[in-house]
């Protein structure tokens, strides 16, 4: 008989009568992974209705938008069952005591019983967070649209005060890109490390050298706002806008009532058994999803997507762009481009933004794809670009997309990787960081750090480096930030307080080209060290 017990954080004295475990822990049981089974739930028939039709206003399913919002908090349900599975399994555990994770309750309650486990639970310790959570989300969604509002206000301020906003006529091209994707890159010409367009850039330099008319477009999926990068953008010798100028007006009447009918639509849907349809392996996910669809109707999400997509239609009726030109199309932004494009025949091209390796993007895996005869389907580009053939195949065997549909261009932000690699001297980067006669090795985080906790691979990866090397000064561990994160020398001081840790500043191929060795835990940037013939561990 093997008595469990787990907590949100096990303390550190030991009762040598059980086994104590905290749900930090518990992961190392599972295996991170896109599961297939959140993807495919949209031909799911419920009622008279498949999922993606219930959230459908005017020929558009709203579906394909919250995706990226439901998908992830359904995929975390299937990780946990896995890891809790394995637990029990392996150890052989006949009794579970909960000492927290009471938001995971329903689905350990329903694991002990399919295993005939006994489950012990502190019923006042559950009461107790049921009303803190209550308590939580009455206010939750009143902050979350005053911060929405605010993010909003202040990204049109900035722009109002820089530049206005000039209609272009037809026969223009617009592109858009989410602020995470203008990074430190290396100048050839210059030599030095500076601000620019990764992916895109090749697609504006194309279209500069014909003269033609682009109309450059700032997305930020920032949840308070980041104008970094939009202040970049509207300093830079190119057109860039924030989204915003095509929001339409929250009294607009045509948007109230279309709101209220979709919101009227998932309280119907709502009725039906919806803990038959969200499982896995035997196991309802259903009342640990459940308030991610009110969620959606906070003001960031739905009324947000359909306030975008009522302010382009209105645009482009009198200022039709010629063709649309989209990197991480798949986002919901990005993704009323779409939906409008397709609406007006305007022709769209999407462009791969990262390498897939092991896990891949699951809003690429949709089988249920539009077509004339299926207009509710998921909308992609008339035209994607992708790395190689691998990417192709990928897109075409496991996502559904048509052949014809996919053109492979190579990676766009390797285009002159030959004249960086002959450019770039070692010596000259070492004197950028100060660093003289040093093993270097570079450690790419895969996530933002502090949205990590404890048990995370980056942060159990770090600590062990710090613990085992921390002392050696003939190495320096160059620690390059995930994208978008605000890590910083600072930050990475109060984590690993040594001299030999040291946080980037260069672009990723100057740190790939300094270095004697990469580390990571699963980062593309192992793929990219490759092609500068990096060991990489």
């Amino acid at each position: 008989m093997t008595h469990a017990v787990i907590y949100n954080l096990k303390p550190e004295s030991k009762n040598p009568n059980f086994l104590e475990i905290d749900f930090n822990e518990l992961e190392k049981y599972g295996k991170r992974k896109t599961r297939s089974e959140f993807i495919d739930i949209s031909d799911k028939l419920i009622g008279e209705k498949k999922l993606n039709e219930w959230f459908e206003i005017n020929d558009i399913s709203l579906w394909w938008f919250v995706f990226p919002t439901i998908y992830p908090i359904c995929n975390d349900a299937g990780f946990f069952i896995d890891c809790l599975e394995s637990f029990i399994d392996k150890n052989k555990i006949t009794i579970i005591e909960l000492k927290g994770g009471y938001d995971k309750l329903s689905l350990i309650k329903q694991i002990c019983d399919s295993k005939k486990i006994k489950l012990k639970i502190n019923n006042l310790n559950k009461f107790s967070f049921l009303i803190k959570q209550s308590s939580k989300n009455k206010v939750k969604e009143f902050a979350h649209a005053k911060i929405t509002s605010k993010k909003h206000k202040t990204r049109l301020e900035k722009f109002s005060k820089n530049q206005k906003f000039h209609q272009n006529s037809d026969n223009y091209t617009i592109i858009t890109s989410p602020g995470i994707y203008r990074r430190k890159t290396y100048d050839i010409k210059t030599k030095e490390t500076k601000s620019a367009e990764i992916f895109i850039e090749p697609f504006i330099d194309v279209l500069s050298s014909k003269n033609e008319k682009i109309l450059c477009v700032d997305l930020d999926y920032t949840f308070k706002g980041d104008l970094n990068s939009l202040s970049e953008r509207l300093e830079s010798d190119f057109n860039w806008i924030p989204v915003e100028i095509f929001f339409s007006l929250k009294n607009d009447k045509k948007l109230e009532k279309d709101y209220a009918q979709l919101s009227n639509s998932i309280k119907l849907l709502l009725k039906n058994d919806m803990k038959n349809l969200f499982q896995y392996h035997g196991i309802s996910i259903w009342e640990y999803i459940q308030y991610t669809f009110e969620e959606i109707f906070y003001e960031s999400y739905i009324f947000t997507y359909l306030r975008l997509i009522y302010g382009l239609e209105s645009f482009f009726e009198k200022n039709k762009p010629k063709q649309i030109i989209q990197v991480y199309e798949t986002g919901p932004y990005a993704k009323a481009f779409e939906v409008v494009a397709k609406k007006l025949k305007i022709k769209t091209i999407g462009i791969q933004h990262g390498m897939w390796a092991t896990i891949i993007p699951p809003e690429y895996l949709h089988k249920n794809i539009q077509s004339d005869t299926n207009l509710l389907g998921h909308p992609i580009p008339d035209l994607t670009c992708v790395f190689g053939e691998y990417d192709k195949k990928l897109l075409v065997e496991k996502g559904n997309y048509p052949s014809e549909k996919i053109i492979t261009t190579g990676n766009l932000s390797l285009f002159y990787l030959d004249e960086i690699k002959n450019s770039l001297d070692k010596n000259t980067l070492m004197e950028k960081y100060r660093i003289k006669d040093k093993e270097i090795i570079l450690v790419p985080l895969s996530s933002r750090i502090y949205y990590a906790a404890k048990h995370k691979a980056e942060v159990i990866l770090l600590n062990s480096l710090f613990s085992l090397f921390k002392d050696d000064f003939t190495k320096i561990f160059l620690i390059r930030p995930h994208p978008g994160d605000k890590f910083d020398q600072q930050k990475l001081s109060k984590l690993c307080p040594s001299k030999n840790f040291i946080c980037s500043n260069l672009s990723l191929f100057e740190d790939i080209f300094v270095s004697d060795l990469v580390v990571l835990t699963y980062s593309t940037v192992g793929l990219e060290a490759t092609l500068f013939k990096k060991p990489v561990f």
